[in-house]
């Protein structure tokens, strides 16, 4: 599944960590915002 599609499942987690930012952001502040923006990039690599 993840073995031959590694692009659907880098856009899967993208669309994810995205959501989570939203929801994250609309909760917290802008200055966390760049922190979630951060973290979702590390763990996006």
């Amino acid at each position: 599944m993840v073995q031959q599609a590694p692009c659907e499942w880098e856009i899967v987690m993208a669309a994810t960590g995205f959501v989570e930012m939203r929801q994250r952001r609309s909760e917290l502040r802008g200055q966390t915002q760049v922190e979630a923006e951060q973290s979702t990039r590390f763990r996006l690599r």
